[in-house]
């Protein structure tokens, strides 16, 4: 007879959920204290094009996203090269951090798209060096999905 697999009662997981969800307002109260500088660029660029119609480290079930736009579903990620392993210079993650961002980035993914948001993600290597091909997708996400 084969493993069942292991179910938790609703209760365990609201409670699991529900620490989750203080962990994530704990994380973005840090995070809106203390952005980072990549998360400042680009905060200027979505400003520029959205003006105010954009909210900082958006808690979506217990994960922390960059930015979200308002009236709308989409959700923009700022992905540092070597933390979440750019392939342009970190083809696999080598580090136990790369891993783990690399699989929470996975998880990411999945939230977004299973509760029905578009979820963006630029490098940090296009941010900083190709900062006027970042703000024309930018252009086109507002063109696209209103704003």
């Amino acid at each position: 007879m084969g493993a069942r697999p292991y179910l938790l009662s609703v209760r365990k997981r609201k409670k699991v959920r529900g620490i989750r969800n203080k962990r994530a307002d704990r994380l973005r109260q840090h995070q809106l204290d203390n952005p980072s500088k990549l998360e400042e660029k680009m905060a200027r660029f979505i400003e520029k094009i959205f003006g105010d119609g954009f909210t900082r480290q958006y808690v979506l079930k217990g994960f922390l996203f960059d930015f979200k736009l308002h009236y709308s579903k989409v959700l923009i990620e700022v992905d540092g090269d070597w933390h979440h392993c750019n392939p342009k210079f970190h083809p696999q993650p080598l580090y136990e951090q790369q891993k783990s961002t690399v699989r929470n980035d996975k998880m990411k993914n999945k939230v977004a798209i299973r509760e029905g948001y578009l979820l963006f993600r630029f490098w940090e290597d296009d941010i900083n060096n190709r900062p006027k091909e970042v703000q024309e997708r930018l252009k086109e996400i507002r063109d696209i999905y209103g704003q």
